[in-house]
């Protein structure tokens, strides 16, 4: 099993193939794991919609 920093480059590889296989996938929702600004734009770029569930986890954060 690769490591789960692999996982949004390999969902981006099946984003792409799905995308022109099934027309109908208009929305990928996932955790903050796939969060990623590369898998969010091939989203945008094939004209779908994404949403992502993120946490603060870190106390000291300043965002959010």
């Amino acid at each position: 099993m690769g490591n789960h920093f692999e996982e949004p480059q390999a969902t981006q590889a099946w984003i792409e193939a799905m995308a022109s296989n099934c027309p109908g996938l208009e929305i990928l929702t996932g955790d903050a794991l796939y969060a990623d600004t590369g898998l969010a734009q091939a989203m945008v770029d094939r004209g779908k919609d994404y949403t992502f569930k993120l946490k603060k986890t870190n106390p000291n954060s300043k965002t959010m």
